[in-house]
This record gives C-alpha cells, sequence and structure tokens, in this order.
C-alpha cells in the first residue's frame, strides 16, 4: 500500500461515519495483514491471530481482549483465558475463545486505524482504554 493512498484511506475512514473502537478493558490489536481471507473460518483466525501475538509476561497478564484486524478494522474479539510460554520462546502466546455476542456487537466493524501509521511494521498494538473516564495503556 502506498503512503498516499494509505494516508487517504485514514483520512475517509475518520471522516466517515464508521465509529472508532473505544475500549474500557487492556486489549491488543492484532494486524492479520496478507494471512486475512475475506471468507476465512472462525478458528482459522483464531489460529493466525493466535499465531501473530506474541508479548512479554508483564503486559499479558493485563490483557483481557485480543481484537483481530485488517485494514484498520476489527474483524473478531477473542476473551483472553490464560497465556502460555513455550519453553523455546521468551514472550507469551494467549489462549482463548470468541468474546461473547455483547462484546462482538461493541467492537466488530470498529476502526482501529487510527493505531497504525503509515509504515508501521508491527502486526501488535496496545490498545488505549478508559476507566472512569481516564485514559491508561494496555
Amino acid at each position: 500500500m502506498n503512503h498516499q493512498f494509505s494516508e487517504k484511506r485514514n483520512k475517509e475512514v475518520e471522516k466517515s461515519h464508521l465509529k472508532m473502537a473505544v475500549f474500557n478493558e487492556p486489549a491488543i490489536l492484532v494486524n492479520l495483514g496478507s494471512l486475512y481471507q475475506p471468507n476465512i473460518d472462525p478458528r482459522s483466525m483464531y489460529e493466525i491471530t493466535k499465531s501473530l501475538l506474541k508479548v512479554n509476561g508483564k503486559r499479558a497478564k493485563k490483557i483481557r481482549l485480543v481484537c483481530a484486524a485488517y485494514h484498520g478494522f476489527i474483524k473478531e474479539v477473542y476473551i483472553v483465558s490464560g497465556w502460555s510460554k513455550p519453553h523455546f520462546w521468551s514472550s507469551y502466546s494467549f489462549d482463548g475463545e470468541p468474546a461473547p455476542l455483547e462484546l462482538r456487537e461493541k467492537y466488530v466493524g470498529r476502526s482501529v486505524a487510527s493505531y497504525w501509521e503509515w509504515g508501521s511494521q508491527a502486526p501488535i498494538k496496545f490498545a488505549s482504554y478508559v476507566i472512569k473516564g481516564k485514559e491508561r495503556k494496555s
């Protein structure tokens, strides 16, 4: 994606009537990139999300939600049930399941484009969240 197209797309998203995701709990956003397919089955999306998400232990323990994103929009939300650390990795991987309908309706389809700047290579972003009117970092 070239810079001009990306910048134009982000401005269109900001100006559109689509709602930005506002998190009320610690969350991680995972950009699925070219691994996403429009007709992907739920299990494959979970496995791809899980394979891309590796975090350190301190940050992992705070995270409740994992959001799979594509082109700046949330495609699926998972509730974290635990974190595991394979002996050959220095980072943790999440275990989870699709979020309840209430959370899916709150987040799926919402924009998270503002978390990724043009040229960002990182597939993972820690979402800011708001509790009692105060913004916090995941």
